[in-house]
């Protein structure tokens, strides 16, 4: 029989993949990627987006939260992307699953709700990976008004009109 999956650990895993977290002594010294070890050594990958005055420096975040934690986010969002409003198959982040691709845009995704914080409970939304990767660098508060033009729930006949509010 086939051991079941856990959606939540294996989101938490990917999180940690972009975030410190803590070693068997309590300390935040692990880091799973080593294209983000090198971002802590401040090489040439540390910036994203170039150099651009929105660009901003990566400086690894700490997770403050488990899978538990991730469960209870998931329930209190309804179950549904934070973003679309959509249903999410955790099965997509399986690399064994019929449908999986590496970062499959409807895949769950933490996403922060401030850059600059922690992971921790009050932080975090779980999105489909389009909308995270989407946001990227984006702010939260004004990215809702971006899904509402691509969801056709804002009209926008000339994007200037979006940037000139």
């Amino acid at each position: 029989m086939k051991k079941a999956r856990d959606g939540f650990k294996k989101l938490l895993s990917n999180i940690k993949m972009n975030a410190l977290s803590r070693d068997d002594n309590g300390e935040f010294t692990i880091i799973n990627s080593s294209t983000n070890r090198k971002r802590m050594m401040n090489d040439s990958s540390g910036k994203i987006w170039g150099s651009h005055p929105n660009s901003k420096v990566w400086v690894p975040s700490k997770i403050y939260v488990d899978e538990k934690d991730l469960q209870q986010t998931w329930k209190k969002q309804n179950e549904l992307c934070y973003w679309f409003k959509i249903p999410l198959d955790f099965n997509l982040l399986f690399s064994d699953y019929a449908d999986y691709y590496p970062k499959h845009p409807l895949a769950p995704s933490v996403d922060k709700i401030d850059d600059k914080k922690d992971y921790t409970v009050d932080n975090i939304v779980i999105c489909c990976r389009l909308a995270n990767f989407g946001r990227n660098v984006y702010p939260f508060e004004p990215f809702q008004t971006v899904i509402d033009i691509v969801t056709h729930k804002t009209k926008v006949n000339n994007l200037n009109d979006f940037y000139n509010d």
